[in-house]
């Protein structure tokens, strides 16, 4: 009987324990984001100018699409060419629940960093 009552005693420790745990790794494993879709306002003003391409992809999950294009850079007075700038711009489209509005936020990216954002309201 005494073996049985420790067994007991351990297994109520180690149950809350073992979910403590699982709680913990879950929200580790799971990132803070939301699915493609619509940005709201809170997560729409965290993003800042400056941020790198993967924060904004962690907080807002991955864009519904995204386009890519190379932009010539002018050096000094001579106006010739002195390097490419990668733009990209990550889109997300969604609705939102409450007023049925389709709302389309853009991320404009360069050299991997966040130069700009806008909203626009269909």
């Amino acid at each position: 009987m005494y073996g049985s009552g420790i067994s007991c005693a351990r297994m109520s420790l180690l149950g809350p324990w073992s979910l403590a745990m699982l709680l913990v790794f879950f929200l580790k494993a799971v990132p803070v984001s939301s699915e493609a879709g619509m940005v709201d306002t809170v997560q729409y003003g965290n993003i800042q100018t400056g941020m790198k391409e993967k924060e904004v992809i962690e907080r807002l999950g991955p864009p519904d699409r995204v386009q890519e294009r190379q932009k010539s850079s002018e050096c000094g007075r001579s106006k010739r060419a002195c390097g490419k700038a990668r733009i990209k711009r990550l889109i997300y489209t969604g609705t939102n629940p409450a007023s049925g509005q389709k709302i389309t936020t853009t991320i404009i990216l360069e050299k991997g960093k966040v130069v700009d954002k806008r909203r626009s309201y269909d």
